[in-house]
């Protein structure tokens, strides 16, 4: 019996072993195809001579932008409350820490899309200039859509994660990271457990946390109210 179990053990310290080299193959795999499309589609030299560009665009923005969002920031701060843009008085400080540091991604994003046109009209190369197009655009709707989350970790955890998904989307690369994640994984009682798996659980407990903390803000904020009110008076007296 001893030596059935010892058998056993080291069968199954085998097929350990096995399952840990067909990971490391697996993942070696695809990092060769993500090195492939790197080499092939992205490195090359009609992209490389974009990027100081799309630097440089980005540095007039911010430049050119710092005082505009330092005189937005004063003027909110100044509207007077019984303005007829109330809705600022009562979000001075949501639109001066959300809406007002988005000034100068959107002015980026409108000089690369002037940059873009010309490049059309010239024949000159400009994928790499399309691609930071997108990332903006989609950067702002992303942070435009977090902003409304009242919680800022929260906000900036859901605006960071969105980004990612999307700037993989744009880039082509979110199919192949996915496999990536989904490749490295164990097996636990007969069920296969990714690093895949374990990021969609870690994001699904988390919305489910925010979900039922933002249902037990509004429910005792609702309880706080109603205790709040007077009892009603009765509205006739007995004679």
């Amino acid at each position: 019996m001893i030596s059935s179990l010892a058998k056993r053990g080291r069968q199954r310290a085998g097929e350990a072993r096995i399952d840990a080299v067909s990971i490391w193959q697996e993942v070696l795999a695809h990092f060769e195809q993500f090195e492939k499309h790197l080499l092939d589609e992205i490195f090359v030299f009609a992209n490389l001579i974009q990027i100081p560009a799309v630097i440089l665009t980005g540095g007039v923005a911010w430049l050119v932008c710092r005082p505009i969002r330092h005189w937005v920031t004063g003027w909110v701060e100044r509207v007077p409350e019984h303005h007829h843009l109330d809705w600022i008085v009562y979000h001075r400080s949501w639109v001066t820490d959300r809406l007002t540091p988005l000034i100068t991604p959107a002015a980026w994003a409108v000089g690369l899309w002037i940059a873009v046109a010309v490049a059309e009209r010239a024949g000159w190369p400009h994928a790499v200039t399309q691609t930071a197009v997108s990332l903006l655009l989609a950067w702002l709707v992303i942070r435009l859509a977090a902003a409304l989350v009242p919680y800022a970790a929260l906000a900036r955890l859901i605006a960071v994660l969105a980004w990612l998904v999307a700037a993989l989307s744009i880039v082509h690369l979110l199919g192949p990271t996915l496999d990536l994640l989904d490749s490295v994984a164990i097996v636990v009682g007969g069920l296969r457990v990714s690093i895949l798996t374990v990021v969609k659980g870690v994001l699904s407990l988390a919305m489910l946390l925010w979900a039922a903390t933002v249902a037990s803000n509004l429910f005792e904020r609702r309880i706080t109210r109603v205790s709040e009110i007077p009892p009603a008076r009765g509205c006739c007296s007995a004679s």
